[in-house]
């Protein structure tokens, strides 16, 4: 039977050519629009969620009072973050993140790159790729780096760049670094990005001794990872007396706090100044879902206008269906079954045409966004299936009720409903007794009695039209 459908509605929809290259092509622009807003969306929404500790890593941010101002930093003073793993049994460890340009030599060209000093547990903590080298111990050596393989390209072009050696100019010096691994880029949707990885211990190249010592000096973000059953409510009540022992005689001369902010809550979170990446006002996102819906829903309209456009002139096929026996059920199914593979082959071409934009949709909003072929997308696509055609489904219903005689969908009954919203009662009664003389079935028969009936009772036509109307169908 759903073989007998399919069959029905393909057939259909090959014939009148015209009308489904405008509906399905209408419907796909709306469709493709939507992915393309949902990616971006889903986006901004899934940063730094891909660490499978992110429920345990936290970035500190502090504030500090000083002459009657208040500021807040989420970037700290280089000795929080060691600070905080000595005298916190419940920090499991702690990474500080820091990073600057500097000048670059490989074989006497020099290069201007961005660099990021990291403490050596910065993949004990988040789950970057490590292509190469050793996870446990992926800085041997204080003049060991970890590299990209968009660097490795770059300077060592298609050979292995593992073991090689470069300058790095840090401060008023320069150092030979040796390539110890190869990390894969940090994914699009995290608020840690880096080319080039070096050990925390150059610190005092970069930085004064005054600095490194200093707690009202801040430079870099810095995170830690907390371990399992501790709550951050009960870890941040300790702050206060480990600040009055780092502290000493400083301690009280400024207001100074320090908080824990869930990792995956700083790309979102705009109540705090920015780090190390940009953060995103999530108002942004829930308005951009919000027009992307509304122009999936725009396109539905669409779709169902013109379905209902196309079902007006359909009378005389469902008139002959229902004469030859089919029901009402069996014509929702059939009319259903169009709606469902129109709605099909617009997914299809929409998903096609979203991966050839995706393109230039990150050249325009300077994103790098990519398609995850994982439950969630499955499930995306399948919920956005289901309910267009359930809303397409108001237009079957909509036919459905207007096919309710087959006489007069044979004697061109829908012609009649139109020049019912037109014309006066009497003038579709006089339309109506003249159709009625066409020779009908017995089960029409009492069909149209019933409805010369509810003519008589409104008013419509006289007692003595009635009766000869009447008298003529039987």
């Amino acid at each position: 039977m759903f073989r007998n459908y399919f069959k029905i509605s393909l057939r259909h929809l090959l014939r009148h050519k015209t009308y489904t290259a405008i509906n399905t092509l209408g419907l796909a622009v709306g469709i493709t629009c939507c992915i393309l807003i949902m990616l971006f969306v889903r986006s901004e929404f899934s940063y730094d969620r891909f660490h499978k500790k992110a429920g345990r890593i936290y970035r500190v941010w502090q504030t500090e009072k000083f002459q009657g101002q208040e500021f807040k930093n989420t970037v700290t003073p280089i000795p929080m973050g060691p600070a905080m793993q000595t005298s916190f049994p419940e920090v499991e460890a702690m990474c500080r993140i820091y990073t600057t340009n500097t000048l670059i030599k490989i074989n006497n060209n020099s290069f201007n790159e961005s660099f990021t000093m990291v403490d050596p547990t910065l993949f004990k903590i988040f789950d970057f790729n490590l292509i190469n080298g050793d996870r446990l111990n992926p800085l041997p050596t204080g003049n060991s780096v970890i590299i990209t393989p968009k660097i490795a390209k770059k300077y060592f072009g298609n050979t292995d760049a593992m073991g090689k050696s470069f300058e790095i100019q840090l401060g008023d010096t320069k150092q030979l670094f040796t390539i110890a691994g190869i990390a894969a880029a940090a994914p699009e949707e995290s608020s840690i990005k880096y080319d080039i990885l070096i050990p925390y211990s150059n610190e005092k190249f970069i930085f004064s001794e005054r600095m490194l010592h200093s707690w009202f000096n801040i430079f870099g973000e810095t995170y830690v990872l907390l371990r399992k059953d501790v709550e951050p409510a009960s870890l941040a009540k300790k702050f206060q007396p480990m600040l009055k022992q780092q502290l000493g005689e400083d301690y009280g001369s400024e207001e100074f706090n320090m908080y824990l902010q869930p990792i995956r809550a700083i790309h979102l979170d705009y109540s705090l100044p920015a780090g190390i990446q940009p953060t995103s006002n999530p108002k942004y996102s829930y308005i951009l879902a919000t027009i992307g819906i509304l122009i999936l829903l725009v396109a539905c309209i669409n779709f169902i206008t013109l379905s209902i456009g196309r079902s007006t002139k359909r009378a005389l096929e469902v008139g002959v269906r229902k004469a030859v026996g089919a029901d009402r059920k069996q014509l929702i199914k059939q009319f259903w079954g169009e709606a469902l593979l129109v709605t099909l082959v617009s997914v299809i071409v929409g998903l096609v045409a979203a991966f050839a934009l995706i393109t230039p949709f990150n050249q325009i909003i300077n994103r790098h966004l990519v398609f995850h072929v994982d439950p969630l997308f499955i499930a995306f696509f399948i919920v956005l299936v289901v309910v267009i055609a359930l809303i397409a489904g108001i237009a079957v219903i909509a036919c459905a009720w207007m096919f309710k005689n087959p006489a007069d969908n044979l004697k061109g009954g829908f012609e009649s409903l139109k020049k019912t919203v037109a014309t006066s009662a009497s003038a579709f009664s006089n339309t109506n007794a003249a159709t009625t003389t066409t020779t009908v079935t017995s089960d029409n028969k009492i069909a149209e009695l019933e409805r010369l009936s509810k003519l008589k009772e409104n008013g419509s036509i006289t007692e003595e039209e009635y009766q000869q109307l009447k008298s003529k169908l039987i």
